[in-house]
């Protein structure tokens, strides 16, 4: 199981924890990620696992640049998209049960009356 502390860690930016659960009582919490600066990671919100067992995180930080994530085993940081279209955070990602497609929502306006930003949803695939 992994999570996230959207303002954990000592930058306040934002940590992965990894959680293996061994028995009725017991397991093993790991820190996988720890956000050195909002320019690595800011405010991890949303997470899902690839397929092939990568932590991708989605941002919600204070910065204009709103990313998706990779957070590897190996506890490194790479960016995997950028939301270029709008000034609005990824959101609700998650891979179709082949682990063929991505699916990652833009938020929208949550609130009647607000500035009239639609949420938007993409499929990613490829290589």
């Amino acid at each position: 199981m992994f999570f996230n502390a959207t303002s954990g860690g000592d930058s306040g930016d934002g940590q992965v924890w990894a959680c293996r659960i061994s028995g009725r009582s017991t397991g093993q919490l790991r820190l996988l990620f720890e956000s050195p600066d909002p320019t690595v990671l800011s405010g991890p919100d949303n997470i899902t696992v690839s397929p092939r067992g990568g932590v991708l995180v989605c941002e919600d930080g204070d910065n204009e640049d709103l990313f998706l994530r990779g957070q590897l085993a190996t506890a490194r940081s790479s960016t995997f998209a950028r939301n270029l279209f709008n000034e609005r955070e990824w959101c609700g990602a998650t891979f179709t049960s082949d682990g063929e497609t991505l699916y990652v929502n833009v938020q929208g306006d949550t609130r009647s009356g607000g500035p009239g930003n639609l949420g938007y949803t993409f499929a990613i695939w490829g290589p």
